[in-house]
């Protein structure tokens, strides 16, 4: 693996090159990867400078638009005094025949002969790899990396599967610089690549091109995260892709309803390059692995439990009874008995993962959860996220207690008679839940 040198002036382009400086160290590790240099005990500066880059394989001279305009307190060019640490970096990587890549960022040009002094004039006959902005630097970084590794043979930096040339992976995520990187790192190691920046159109995309993996953001406007992939497993011909969440929610309880929901992997962030190539690779090795499982043991997609309750609170007496009676015929209810404000960020988060993680929704239907804006609300998100729905009359009349969005639904009378209608009840649950 080659050792790195990267030189660069702090006035001209430290955040450049401290964003490559990241980046290689993800790709070829913190020991690898030298920049910002220290002296070493009984060692002047120079020294140090001098001896490490005489021991690296690659020098990178990250060129910015002030580089050559940087003056000392006398008005000179920096680069024309010999003690100038920039100056001695690619002077040294010059005399002791370093592969050195001139890397220009901030549209820079590359500087003639006549702009460097005698000592560094070799540099500008050299051919430099530019770095431009969003949207373009992933694709940019990544022929700088091919331009080291080409002169590395042989010397590879990712763990790469078998079938990595073939496959296809949906990168669905909203943070455009994250998601470009992303790209840029898979692309390289040989993986067909495609990008979106929302679930609605990353959904749109899967149907079209049936990827391989599905790399998915959590918190994003439109249709979030498990949203997406309650799509992707309810679609006959995407029900098996591979699915794993990118997300900086790392908490147990994000993960459990994950995994509960039937995501196959979970990457938090911030992430590697390495670490995300890696978990792709070992995604596609377990799908190797366990097509013949898979076959032999098909099994349905695991829910957190298979019904969720709403309610209005007015109707606490004759939800606890239908909870109650569909709890003794073995079948899992959530339902909010936790005291959660309506409303709050914390309701919002427990309700949203409660109806994404159950099979089912049974609603409640009175005039006052017709008016209540927080049943209204699980409906519409039950309705997003394509779930069955079935709702139960408990109290008023069809006019005043069934909502415009369920007239077309097959609604159940418990009004008059209880314990006919929750035999209707249960058995066209269980008919949905076999």
């Amino acid at each position: 693996m080659p050792r790195i040198f990267i030189s660069y002036r702090k006035a001209d382009s430290a955040a450049y090159a401290e964003r490559i400086d990241r980046l290689l160290h993800d790709i070829y590790k913190r020991k690898n990867v030298m920049v910002n240099l220290v002296a070493l005990p009984e060692e002047t500066l120079q020294a140090t400078i001098q001896k490490t880059v005489a021991t690296c394989d690659v020098v990178l001279v990250v060129i910015g638009s002030k580089w050559l305009k940087v003056l000392d307190s006398r008005g000179i060019p920096r680069l024309y005094n010999p003690d100038d640490m920039n100056r001695v970096e690619i002077e040294t990587a010059i005399k002791t025949k370093r592969t050195i890549i001139p890397v220009l960022v901030d549209g820079a040009a590359m500087p003639s002969p006549d702009d460097l002094p005698p000592a560094l004039r070799e540099l500008a006959s050299l051919n430099a790899i530019v770095l431009r902005p969003e949207p373009d630097f992933a694709e940019d970084f990544k022929r700088l990396r091919w331009v080291i590794d080409g002169a590395f043979p042989g010397e590879s930096t990712a763990q790469s599967a078998d079938s990595s040339s073939t496959a296809t992976i949906l990168i669905i995520e909203d943070t455009n610089v994250l998601m470009k990187e992303m790209e840029g790192n898979l692309s390289f190691e040989g993986f067909k690549v495609i990008t979106a920046e929302n679930g609605l159109l990353g959904i749109e995309l899967a149907k079209q091109h049936r990827p391989d993996i599905i790399i998915c953001d959590i918190m994003m406007p439109e249709l979030d995260g498990y949203g997406v992939l309650e799509k992707i497993r309810s679609d006959p011909n995407l029900a098996t892709t591979l699915f794993m969440f990118s997300t900086s929610k790392g908490e147990r309880s994000e993960i459990r309803l994950g995994m509960e929901l039937t995501a196959d992997d979970y990457l938090t962030k911030p992430f590697t390059s390495i670490e995300l190539i890696n978990a792709v690779n070992a995604l596609l090795k377990k799908r190797a692995l366990g097509i013949k499982q898979t076959a032999q043991t098909p099994q349905k997609p695991l829910h957190a439990h298979q019904i969720f309750l709403s309610y209005s609170r007015r109707d606490t007496q004759v939800m606890q009874r239908l909870r109650d009676d569909l709890r003794t015929a073995k079948l899992s209810v959530w339902v909010d008995e936790e005291g959660l404000e309506p409303g709050t960020p914390a309701w919002e988060a427990a309700i949203g993962k409660a109806i994404r993680g159950a099979n089912c929704v049974l609603v409640v239907l009175s005039p006052d959860a017709e008016q209540s804006m927080w049943v209204g609300r699980e409906l519409a998100m039950a309705e997003t996220l394509n779930k069955r729905i079935f709702p139960v009359l408990v109290r008023g009349t069809e006019q005043d207690a069934i909502p415009f969005r369920l007239m077309t639904h097959q609604w159940i009378d418990a009004r008059q008679d209880y314990a006919s209608a929750f035999d209707k009840l249960l058995g066209a649950v269980k008919k949905h839940l076999r």
